[in-house]
């Protein structure tokens, strides 16, 4: 796996399931990745452990990302999400 391109996501949050309640955090970049020839995705970074970045969808409580202006309001749609989904 080869991290090729980063690109700014201001605004941008990852969900993660929590035991009682969503875990919202910011996506500190978009990387285009490289799985392979011809196997490229993008996928959000977050802080993983004092500054180290992993990529979110790996990450097995992982959820969806959301768009927002604030943690506030990424909880408000976590919040919304995790009604959907029930």
């Amino acid at each position: 796996m080869i991290i090729k391109q980063i690109s700014p996501a201001d605004n941008w949050w990852a969900i993660f399931r929590g035991r009682d309640e969503p875990i919202v955090e910011k996506v500190a970049c978009w990387a285009t990745i490289a799985n392979g020839p011809n196997d490229d995705f993008i996928a959000g970074m977050v802080d993983i452990c004092r500054g180290f970045l992993g990529i979110a969808n790996t990450i097995s409580n992982f959820q969806c990302y959301v768009y927002a202006e604030n943690e506030i309001k990424a909880y408000d749609k976590a919040i919304r999400y995790a009604k959907e989904e029930d």
